[in-house]
This record gives C-alpha cells, structure tokens and sequence, in this order.
C-alpha cells in the first residue's frame, strides 16, 4: 500500500490496492479522508495526523518501520506496517504491509502463553503445597542425634517433591533406621512416599513386627493389597536397619539397596535382594 503526504498533512495519493486491503476506494481516502475513515476515533485521527505533520515538520527525524492499527470499511481490525521516506516536496511518502495474520498469529501465541503461564503458577502453587504436606511426614534429621552420635541425613530432591524418604522410629531399646526410594519423581514419587511412611509406622509401631525381613515381607504382602492390578509396578526400593542401643547390635534387610559398612577402616557392602 502506498500512500504520500503534502507538506500540509493532506493526503494526495493512495494506491488502487487501498480497494483489496481495506476495502475503501482511493478517491475516499485523499484530503483528510485517509486520517478519518480508517480510524477508531475522531481523538485517534487527530492523533495520528499530528504525528505525521511533527515528523515533516523535522525533515530528517523519520522514524524506523512501525506498526499501526487500522480499520477496514467494514470495520474489520487491520495491522499494518509503515515504512516511510522524505519525497522532493518536503511531504512524506508511505509503504505498508499488511501483517494482520502474523498480528492475529502472535496474539494468539500471547494468549495460549498467558494461559500456560496461569496454568503453571496454579500446578506449581499445588506442588509447593504438596511439599509442605510432603515435609510434615519426614523425620527431624537431628533427631537421629539424640539416639547416634555422629549420626546425619543428607536429603536432597530432584524436584520440588520428591519419591525419596528417610524414616527412622524409636520404640523401647530399637531404633528403626530406613531409606526408601519410591515408584517414580515427583508428585507420583511423593504420593508413593506417603504410602512408605504410613506402612511402615504400622507394621512397627502397631502390628509390633521387629525383625526387618519381617517388616520387608509385609511390606510386600500390604503393597500387592493396595496395588492389586497385575500391569502396577509401584512400589520400593528400601534399605531398613533395626539397631539395638543397648547390646549395639544392627541387623539389616534390603530390597534393591544395600548397606554400605565402614569398619576398622574397611568398606563392606552387604548386598540386597529383589524382596
């Protein structure tokens, strides 16, 4: 689209594709019909001839291509992009392109953005929450001090929330120490670690089970019950240690974890089994 501009700010020629792009014929647009017709406002009108006649009025200060809105005769929304240059008479000559799809195009892309953006905040707000659930289930790691000296936890997610757990439970002279790594990451990971926490505070602390073989083996029996269908493959992967405080004996059982044994300066590691 072509357009060129008088000293005055009148408009003296529009090019005939003015008729395709917004549907106005060219005769329309000369004089002032070019800031009126297609424009929002009276107060947009004024606006955007003042605006030109500021740029001729200081040759030499022609703006790069900008975008504009405008309008077509039936009152569709147009974006167009201006190109523009000094002629010999000291008016202004215009090129536009139509950009109206790559405009509706970005927009759009701005709209899903925003919705994702709205989305994730909402899904990131529940897993912060999760966390806090997630947490309040987890063992003080000093706690462990009152009964090991020496003793520490290092505990760190890969997500916010995570399918790790460390537990350990005092009951008389016993301390019950357990790592377990859970069915998946994340939140899946972390509904999992609830299920850990839960199963082993009861077969502990409830159905007074005591021996950790024992504890793996209802463990297994209680997880098959909670995830009957043959495809599941929740479940966990667990180190459990009871350790006697008083005649400092441990004994161990794992399924999928070991335990690593440092003694006299020499590393052992006590392998586990798939139960």
């Amino acid at each position: 689209l072509l357009v060129v501009v008088d000293p005055c700010g009148e408009v003296s020629y529009v090019s005939p594709s003015v008729q395709r792009l917004l549907g106005f014929n060219s005769s329309e647009l000369l004089g002032n019909g070019w800031w009126k017709l297609p424009r929002a406002s009276e107060a947009e009108s004024a606006l955007v001839k003042n605006q030109i006649l500021s740029i001729i009025q200081k040759p030499g200060n022609i703006p790069p291509a900008y975008e504009r809105e405008m309008f077509s005769s039936r009152g569709d929304k147009k974006f167009i992009v201006w190109n523009m240059c000094q002629s010999d008479d000291g008016g202004l000559v215009g090129i536009g392109y139509d950009v109206t799809e790559r405009k509706k195009a970005e927009l759009l892309l701005d709209e899903k953005v925003k919705e994702l953006q709205l989305k994730n905040s909402e899904l990131t707000g529940s897993i912060l929450y999760a966390q806090r659930i997630q947490q309040s289930i987890l063992s003080n790691p000093l706690g462990l001090l009152e009964h090991v000296s020496g003793a520490f936890i290092y505990y760190q997610t890969k997500d916010i929330v995570s399918g790790d757990l460390y537990w350990y439970y005092k009951k008389e002279n016993k301390l019950y120490v357990a790592a377990v790594d859970c069915t998946g990451h994340g939140v899946p990971g972390a509904l999992m670690s609830v299920v850990a926490n839960g199963l082993l505070r009861n077969n502990i602390a409830k159905r007074n089970l005591s021996d950790p073989a024992e504890i793996l083996w209802a463990l297994d029996e209680e997880l098959q019950a909670a995830f009957p269908s043959e495809k599941a493959t929740d479940g966990m992967d667990i180190a459990l240690c009871e350790i006697d405080l008083v005649s400092k004996q441990m004994f161990f059982s794992g399924a999928f974890r070991p335990l690593v044994l440092i003694r006299n300066n020499e590393l052992v590691e006590i392998k586990a089994s798939k139960f």
